[in-house]
This record gives structure tokens, C-alpha cells and sequence, in this order.
């Protein structure tokens, strides 16, 4: 079996992007901020790549994107995004979320 690294990359990314905009709570994350984060673990990241990604979360309704024109984008986490960082809520598809290894 394959491994498809662009969907890797994808669910890699929104999961890391989750949980950057999770530390930065209760503070919104720009995107200079995420993209920063981003390009550290996928350095040929693009600012589109990253905005598309956003895009993608905000449509699960995991953040809300403030997008005013011809400045940064800002993220901030919803409940569902919360539950989901925090091993509240089940797994999402399309999103790399590493197995809870830990009991409470």
C-alpha cells in the first residue's frame, strides 16, 4: 500500500495548526504566526497552502476565520475545536490526530 504524503501532509499540517492556534487561546493566531509554525516542519509551505487549510477547518467548524481585506487572517478555536484538542471529541476525518495514549 502507498502512503499518499500530499493527504499526509494535509492532515499533518491541520492538525499542528489546530493545536498552535489552541496554545495561542485566548488570543486569536495570524497568520504570519501559523504560517511561521508551519514552515518549520514543511518548509516549501506556501501562504496559500496555509490558507486553504484554514479553510478547510473553518468549514468543519473547528475555528472561525476573521479574513478583512488586504490584512492577516486570524483563527480562533470553537468549542468543537476545543473538544477536539483536548481528546474530548472523537476523531475527525482528514485530520492527523495521534491516538490518546494516556488514562486520566
Amino acid at each position: 500500500m502507498m502512503i499518499d504524503t500530499a493527504q499526509a501532509r494535509r492532515e499533518g499540517l491541520r492538525w499542528v495548526l489546530l493545536q498552535v492556534i489552541n496554545k495561542a487561546r485566548p488570543y486569536p493566531a495570524n497568520d504570519p504566526l501559523l504560517w511561521d509554525v508551519g514552515r518549520s516542519l514543511y518548509p516549501d509551505l506556501s501562504m496559500l497552502e496555509l490558507q486553504k487549510e484554514l479553510l478547510f477547518l473553518d468549514g468543519l467548524g473547528l475555528l472561525v476565520l476573521t479574513r478583512p481585506p488586504a490584512r492577516s487572517w486570524t483563527a480562533t478555536l470553537t468549542p468543537a475545536g476545543v473538544n477536539l484538542v483536548e481528546y474530548v471529541a472523537d476523531d475527525v476525518p482528514g485530520i492527523a490526530r495521534p491516538a490518546k495514549y494516556w488514562r486520566e
